[in-house]
């Protein structure tokens, strides 16, 4: 009996110190590494909640809808190239999911409901396409009248210099700065009619029927009414669609 008291209590050996520490370095580690990648990966978290969840995006007031968008980008701060990539993957899952059952419950309408959805969607898209068009006419407008003012302003330098080669060179720049104030940073609407098709590419293959049999019931309507196919210009999209100029007459948003 005694013997055996002697043999419980005896010291831990050298080697099994050592496996303590391991098993305890590596178990610390482990929680340490565990609530890291669970506090770094919070914002895609939640990005991934907000893009799953079902919205009713019509629903919303500008307020609410600029509050979401607000959200989003300051979660989006600071995410991982690879998270950029999941969350598109995942956004556009959801985007398809949803227009395609847009585009099914339009197929499911008798002809006469097929056309009227037809025209509400056609004229939406005339409506953008020339609201698009205006905000073209003043952006240019915009940037001619800064041109001049900007010539006029190189011009009057020359004029106060009386001809001297070092103000002439002052008239030159000031000329230069005008010009240079109608530039723009945007994608064009080629761009994002490349990155639609890419999508598009990316899509599946009953997504790809249902939105090129929904294009040609479009343009062939469009035709009926006197106007230009939308063939060319950018997906057409039931009930939504990109902006105005990349989606064409039946563009709407996703």
């Amino acid at each position: 009996m005694a013997m055996a008291i002697e043999a419980d209590t005896q010291p831990m050996t050298k080697k099994a110190k050592i496996t303590f520490a391991v098993v305890g370095g590596l178990a610390f580690f482990l929680l340490v590494y565990g609530i890291y990648w669970w506090w770094s990966g919070r914002n895609f978290r939640a990005l991934v909640a907000m893009t799953q969840e079902e919205t009713n995006w019509d629903a919303l007031s500008n307020e609410e809808k600029k509050g979401r968008f607000d959200q989003m980008k300051n979660l989006s701060k600071g995410l991982s190239r690879d998270q950029r990539e999941q969350l598109d993957n995942i956004r556009e899952t959801q985007m398809e999911k949803r227009d395609l059952g847009r585009l099914n419950n339009f197929f499911a309408l008798n002809k006469k409901d097929q056309t009227a959805a037809l025209d509400k969607e056609i004229k939406r898209g005339e409506e953008m396409r020339k609201q698009w068009e205006q905000k073209i006419q003043q952006f240019q407008k915009n940037g001619a009248n800064k041109d001049k003012k900007g010539g006029a302003g190189g011009q009057n330098a020359n004029r106060g210099a009386g001809g001297a080669g070092g103000a002439g060179a002052g008239g030159g720049q000031g000329g230069g700065r005008g010009g240079a104030g109608g530039g723009g940073g945007k994608s064009s609407p080629e761009q994002r009619n490349k990155s639609a098709a890419n999508r598009l590419d990316r899509s599946s293959p009953e997504y790809r029927l249902a939105k090129d049999t929904y294009r040609q019931r479009l343009d062939e309507r469009r035709q009926q009414l006197g106007l230009p196919p939308s063939s060319g210009r950018g997906p057409t999209l039931v009930g939504g669609g990109g902006r105005p100029g990349g989606g064409g007459g039946g563009g709407g948003k996703r």
